[in-house]
């Protein structure tokens, strides 16, 4: 206001307003001029900071002389760093490798220390030429890592395979292997400590049935002592076989056993999902206000073999973004996209919108799927991939790619074609512009769409997300770095960390805790006390539930994986809760012990809401409930439905066989349904959503336990700002 009194102009108040509100998006010519005369300010400043920063400390071999002088360093490393309208890519990698010399100075004892290695591969991410890539990274292949493990064991396979071998080369050294003897009760018996069963044969049924004479075993002899040292690791199809395990943990009348069910195509696209999020093209979108014109996400699938089903069936319900924050399509692009599409609504009729009797009834009870899947047979072949890539680039929307078309190197190549004609798109699009529509262009070229491709080996993974072009250094660079994710390797869960599910698997159990109203662990509550020892005595009930039915397994896994999505959602003042500085290529941006502690006090801090607000994250995550259910086959049931039911013998079992429920519908028709039963069903999803910093920090896991869990993880470490 002050501006404008004394004689400001349009122009001029430009720099104020990108400061006050900083993610609002600069549309007109203008405004982009403006933003690049701030850049070039912003970087002519950071230039100087970055020679006083050289030449007012001592350094020596890459390293401050001073360790107290590091910290001082370090932190205006980082004001650096969040400097408004910095980049300059060359800048930001010096920067980012600053900091990493910061963290190597630091005492071993410093937490910070452990960080070094991670800015320095985002230096060289931006192409700076001093980073140098971190010693792992060095070998063409694979290397996998002994796990460290204080307890004794011994792994029991029912097969060698690729899958076996990948996993024994992991397993620690004070741990034995064996061949599993199916109904020898002494194997089971002889072991007094932790077993693990690993039926990985190709053979789905010999899996299972290996599994259940295992359970028959412990059933028969009374040997439910055992199901404390007991995991068993079932590689099958889950909807094939959830439901017959849950059977036989229901006959067992004690400890139900820690069954893992390995489904390797719904498990990669899982991964891909959670661990590089689809929302990461439009994570610089403002945050916390209402769009005239809400961008559109637009994931694109080219395959259709299982993975790919699973990737539409799971990204449906990951896709779930309030409409003033984007709206989002799904199209399945292959030869035989139709036939797949026809499957997908086959199993899940809730997510179609042909189907005119399904679309009603989900109308009635949800105001809107802005999910719209869609199926585009390609032959791809053919030009006419390129053809449809031209289409969708032009269309304006935000996309992301993920190939599951073929085996390892069909999928790399196929991404690899994609990735060539995005570029030739761009390149062949500007030729005929105006200047400053050619420098947008080049900015398009350093934010090209994610692409990801399926690949199971752990070797052409690592080598495919650094493939280049030459010998020329590395980093986002359009012109030698084709940037692709790979998704799927055996290295993501076939090794000793990640089996049980690894960080995943520990938030998803203290997702279910949660919601079985467990209050967190209190570290310093004493050993042996009676508070400790109700507390031990309803955990042990809780995990009954959680591994006695696969249901309450899955749904608190699809919440811990919905995670970097919740946050999405939450923001403190105009800033979202996401990873600074974020590579898509980064798996562990989301899911690394550093990173979930420091998003988890984020969120604490930023779960501070009062009145609309805070209904405004519980109406998502009930819309995100509501489309995984849909996913998986469940279909709405009205209000009168449920009084039918209600008044007969077998109301809840019969509305479980009809995969029909009530809550599936608009968050405010939910307060019609908490008056017909007398039940607050909103305060679960609140409840959750006020707990999410202390999820993320998983709190409801025993000090220890988790200390001995980061232990022989081994995992690096990785900040968060």
């Amino acid at each position: 206001l002050s501006y404008w009194q004394n004689g400001g102009n349009a122009q001029g108040v430009l720099p104020l307003r990108l400061i006050i509100f900083p993610n609002l998006a600069a549309e007109a010519e203008g405004d982009r001029r403006q933003i690049r005369l701030l850049s070039e300010h912003a970087a002519e400043k950071a230039q100087k900071r970055i020679e006083r920063i050289r030449t007012g400390y001592q350094w020596e071999n890459n390293r401050l002389c001073d360790p107290e002088d590091a910290g001082k360093c370090r932190r205006e490393c980082l004001s650096l760093l969040s400097m408004d309208f910095l980049t300059d890519r060359k800048l930001l990698g010096e920067i980012n490798f600053l900091m990493s010399c910061c963290c190597r100075s630091l005492p071993s004892s410093d937490p910070e220390s452990r960080k070094a290695d991670y800015y320095l591969e985002i230096s060289n991410r931006y192409g700076y030429h001093e980073a140098e890539y971190i010693n792992q990274d060095d070998d063409f292949i694979y290397q996998p890592k002994k796990a460290e493990c204080e307890k004794k064991g011994v792994c029991i396979y029912n097969v060698r395979n690729e899958y076996t071998e990948f996993l024994l080369a992991t397993k620690p050294e004070n741990w034995m292997e064996r061949e599993y003897a199916a109904g020898d009760f002494e194997q089971l018996d002889n072991d007094p400590e932790e077993k693990w069963y690993l039926f990985f044969s190709d053979d789905q049924q010999k899996n299972f049935t290996d599994t259940v004479t295992l359970m028959n075993l412990v059933r028969k002899h009374s040997a439910y002592y055992q199901a404390k040292t007991i995991k068993v690791f079932l590689r099958c199809e889950e909807e094939k076989y959830a439901s017959l395990i849950d059977t036989a943990q229901s006959n067992l009348k004690g400890d139900v056993m820690r069954i893992y069910i390995l489904d390797d195509d719904k498990a990669a696209a899982q991964y891909l999902l959670s661990h590089h999020p689809l929302f990461y093209p439009i994570r610089r979108i403002a945050a916390g206000k209402k769009l005239k014109n809400p961008p559109t996400l637009h994931f694109v699938i080219i395959g259709d073999d299982k993975c790919a089903e699973w990737l539409a069936r799971e990204s449906f319900w990951m896709l779930t973004f309030l409409k003033k924050y984007a709206v989002t399509k799904i199209t399945l692009l292959s030869d035989n996209a139709d036939r797949l599409y026809e499957k997908i609504i086959t199993i899940c009729p809730g997510v179609s919108k042909d189907n005119e009797e399904v679309t009603e009834q989900c109308k009635r009870n949800i105001i809107d799927i802005t999910n719209n899947l869609l199926s585009c047979p390609v032959h791809l072949e053919s030009r006419e991939l390129e053809k449809e890539i031209d289409k969708l680039m032009s269309e304006g929307t935000y996309l992301y790619f993920a190939v599951s078309a073929g085996d390892d190197t069909e999928n790399m190549q196929m991404a690899v074609r994609i990735r060539e004609h995005m570029i030739r798109h761009v390149i062949n699009n500007s030729s005929s512009v105006g200047k400053s529509d050619k420098n947008d262009a080049a900015n398009l070229l350093y934010e090209l769409p994610p692409i990801a491709f399926r690949c199971r080996s752990a070797d052409i993974a690592k080598l495919g997300a650094r493939m280049i072009v030459n010998e020329l250094g590395q980093g986002d660079r359009w012109y030698n770095n084709y940037n692709l994710i790979s998704f799927g390797a055996f290295s993501e869960r076939y090794i000793w960390n990640e089996l049980d599910g690894g960080l995943a698997e520990q938030l998803s159990l203290c997702v279910h805790m949660q919601y079985c109203g467990m209050k967190a662990c209190d570290p310093e509550e004493a050993a042996g006390s009676e508070k400790e020892e109700q507390a031990e005595e309803k955990r042990k009930n809780a995990e009954q539930l959680y591994y006695g039915r696969q249901y309450n397994k899955d749904s608190s896994l699809a919440v811990a994986l919905s995670l970097p999505y919740r946050l999405f959602h939450m923001y403190e003042q105009l800033h979202r809760i996401i990873p600074e500085p974020w590579d898509i290529l980064d798996s562990k941006a989301y899911f690394s012990s550093d990173v979930l502690k420091n998003l988890g006090e984020k969120a604490k801090k930023a779960g501070r809401y009062s009145g609309n607000s805070f209904n405004e994250l519980a109406e998502w995550e009930h819309i995100r409930w509501s489309r995984y259910m849909l996913a998986r086959g469940w279909m709405p049931a009205s209000i009168e439905q449920m009084e039918l039911y209600r008044n007969s013998e077998y109301s809840r079992h019969q509305l479980y066989i009809a995969k029909l429920h009530p809550c599936i519908c608009d968050f405010e028709r939910l307060a019609v349904l908490e008056k017909k039963l007398d039940k607050k069903i909103r305060d679960y999803d609140i409840s959750n959503l006020k707990a999410t910093g202390d999820i993320l920090c998983r709190a409801w896991l025993e000090r220890d336990k988790v200390k001995e869990q980061e232990q022989y993880l081994g995992e690096s470490e990785h900040l968060v700002f």
